[in-house]
């Protein structure tokens, strides 16, 4: 792997400025708006539902507060809290299983008002969900701006921007499947990526939301001529939210002219200036013009 060492100086700064939350992230951090129910699961009026005592909300807005949850049967609180479960979904875990055969009530309350809603239990927890497999995974070289706002005054919105540095990077692109069962759109999966079929490090984990608008994931994978082998390995993994993990199949590519580093260029807004003389060598400078100058002169007048 060639060495970077040249630009360390300039990219100092740069990679500084490139892992610091942008001034918009800063202010969006999960405080947003007042929870809005866009889907519950179950669903009012399910049945057969899974006796792991685990109920999921989905938002309309990535960014919001959770739900106020009350469940109770026949009128009698059943104890269990709300907790972050993906972007845009709560999770409400009971504090002990359900129990079999069983209907519930929910009220879920958020900006919109309250949704109430019952579902009854079967006899069995939920199944493990199904294999995941990956449609496609493909691998591409591309180049990422570290960049700062360059506005007088920061805010959420920067409308300039400034270029520090280039980097060029790694990144695979992969395509999955519609999500297994049991909990349908609200599986997760960790993708993740290692230089061998037998070699996922836990470092490697990405874990996102299962995609629902047939776009890709794109996980970076590190800077160019980094990566420690000749080939990509990305595995799908559902994961549902009673804790279940079921691991697909690993997909290994060559990584090719991937992981070969572009010609050289000097960074973005740096300038490299050639090292200085060593110190001993200046000094031998120094002696031999002090020498010279003593060095006493012939006299003309004895010729």
């Amino acid at each position: 792997m060639p060495s970077r060492s040249p630009r360390l100086a300039c990219l100092g700064l740069a990679l500084l400025v490139a892992q610091r939350p942008s001034a918009a992230r800063a202010c969006d951090d999960g405080e947003g708006g007042p929870f809005q129910l866009d889907e519950a699961w179950p669903a009012d009026g399910a049945t057969d539902v899974p006796t792991d005592g685990v109920l999921l909300f989905r938002a309309l807005s990535l960014a919001g507060e959770y739900p106020v949850v009350a469940v109770d049967l026949a009128g009698v609180p059943v104890d269990g809290a709300v907790q972050y479960w993906s972007p845009g979904v709560s999770l409400w875990r009971a504090t002990a299983p359900f129990a079999p055969d069983t209907t519930y009530h929910v009220a879920v309350t958020g900006a919109a008002g309250t949704t109430e809603l019952t579902f009854t239990t079967g006899h069995e927890p939920a199944a493990l969900p199904a294999e995941p497999i990956l449609g496609e995974v493909s691998l591409e070289h591309y180049r990422l701006e570290l960049r700062e706002c360059a506005d007088a005054q920061v805010t959420c919105d920067c409308g300039t921007w400034r270029t520090l540095d280039v980097e060029d990077r790694m990144r695979a692109r992969v395509v999955l499947p519609a999500p297994p069962a049991p909990f349908g759109a609200f599986d997760f999966v960790a993708v993740e990526l290692a230089p061998g079929p037998d070699q996922f490090p836990a470092e490697m984990v990405h874990t996102q939301p299962w995609p629902t608008d047939g776009l890709a994931l794109e996980l970076d994978f590190g800077l160019v001529g980094t990566w420690p082998s000749e080939q990509v390995c990305a595995r799908a993994a559902a994961i549902d939210p009673v804790g279940h993990r079921v691991d697909g199949p690993p997909v290994c590519l060559p990584i090719a002219d991937i992981n070969t580093p572009p010609p050289s260029s000097p960074a973005a807004g740096c300038s490299i200036t050639p090292a200085p003389a060593h110190p001993l060598a200046l000094l031998f400078l120094l002696a031999l013009r002090r020498r010279r100058r003593q060095r006493p002169r012939p006299d003309r007048r004895s010729r």
